[in-house]
């Protein structure tokens, strides 16, 4: 009796420490699963309803340049703030322009830091342009992946049907080997298509997701797809010029002109005297790199104007083909319902319907890029 007890409580004590050893990994198996858990759920995309403008408005209040650019407007205008003061004492004594070397060159360094401050003001209003441009160009891409991958699966699902339908044709020695080795290769086509397509909308919402301030994985519904209206300019030249009024790398390069303009007038600044021929030299150079600026603004957004209408051209009848192509889709459904024609009639008007869409929409996005890009190139080159 005694070793059966003994052997009884020691079998007790083996039991006891494989429950607490089984408690001991299921603890540790249960720790070790929570933070997969948690990735996990932060994993699941968000699905939230986005409009184009909603979206510039979280790229500008999540962009850091944004945010630097306001930063920089406090630094400088400190500096142009001080730099009058200092510039006041001189105007006070009615010394400047009077040759004095100290006086020119506290009016020299006022004028440097009031174009510095003002510059700072037009590179946050270029930030916002640029960041408007960018925004609204990966929204679009959005848009097109999304037509165009419902256009390879609507090829995917005909040729699918094709196949099929050719395969038994070829099983019963209705068509060649030749027709049937061809519908194979158009199937397998399509499928390779549809892959392609899938990877183009993922890598699409991987370029939006980061500037709206979500995560790669997100699938946000963009609500902003289907305006489109023709551009309206009565005169490109006055556009042109228009353009070239706005443009803050024109205005920047016009004033650094305006500054080595003064520069030409007075004998020597910083306490340090240059001769005149190197600054009328200054001057020339800036004046040439205004003009050239222009130059370049004025070819380039004639070149956009013809670009914009050569797109709505295409535009025009491509809003016909989808006319002719809904006419046609809607008598094959009729035709369809009569038991008059096969499901593969109904799908291949389907299929016409969704490849034209495709087209619409990717000719809508392109033409709104190049209206911005009309309207202020320097958002488009700074993108």
């Amino acid at each position: 009796m005694t070793h059966q007890s003994e052997y009884e409580s020691e079998d007790a004590v083996m039991k006891t420490s494989r429950s607490r050893y089984l408690i001991a990994v299921m603890l540790g198996l249960g720790l070790a699963l929570l933070p997969v858990s948690a990735a996990q759920a932060e994993k699941i995309p968000a699905t939230p309803e986005i409009s184009l403008e909603q979206a510039i408005q979280r790229a500008v209040a999540n962009d850091e340049g944004y945010k630097d650019a306001q930063y920089e407007i406090d630094r400088t205008e400190a500096l142009a703030d001080y730099a009058s003061d200092q510039m006041s004492s001189y105007a006070n004594a009615n010394l400047l322009g009077s040759g004095v070397p100290a006086a020119e060159s506290s009016y020299y360094s006022y004028l440097g830091a009031e174009l510095t401050y003002k510059m700072s003001l037009k590179s946050l209003e270029k930030r916002e342009d640029v960041i408007k441009y960018d925004v609204t160009s990966k929204y679009g891409a959005v848009l097109v992946a999304q037509a165009k991958l419902a256009q390879a699966k609507s090829d995917a699902a005909l040729s699918e049907q094709e196949y099929r339908i050719n395969k038994v044709k070829h099983q019963a020695g209705m068509i060649s080997d030749l027709e049937y080795e061809a519908s194979v290769k158009d199937y397998e086509s399509s499928a390779d298509t549809l892959d392609t397509y899938v990877q183009t909308l993922d890598s699409a919402y991987a370029a939006l997701n980061p500037v709206i301030g979500l995560w790669a994985v997100d699938r946000p519904v963009l609500t902003d797809g289907s305006e489109y209206a023709p551009i309206k300019v009565l005169d490109v030249e006055s556009n042109v010029n228009s353009v070239m009024d706005s443009a803050p790398d024109i205005w920047l390069l016009e004033q650094t002109a305006q500054l080595k303009d003064y520069e030409l007038n007075i004998l020597g600044y910083m306490g340090s005297y240059r001769p005149y021929e190197a600054r009328l030299s200054e001057l020339d150079q800036a004046k040439l790199d205004v003009a050239s600026a222009k130059e370049t603004y004025a070819k380039s957004t004639r070149n956009l104007y013809y670009q914009i209408k050569s797109v709505e051209n295409s535009y025009a009848i491509a809003e016909d083909s989808m006319a002719q192509a809904a006419v046609a889709l809607k008598g094959k459904q009729a035709l369809y319902d009569a038991g008059m024609c096969t499901k593969l009639d109904l799908n291949t008007a389907q299929n016409t319907v969704d490849s034209v869409n495709a087209t619409l929409v990717d000719l809508k996005w392109s033409h709104t890029n190049l209206i911005n890009a009309f309207q202020k190139p320097w958002a488009a080159s700074g993108s």
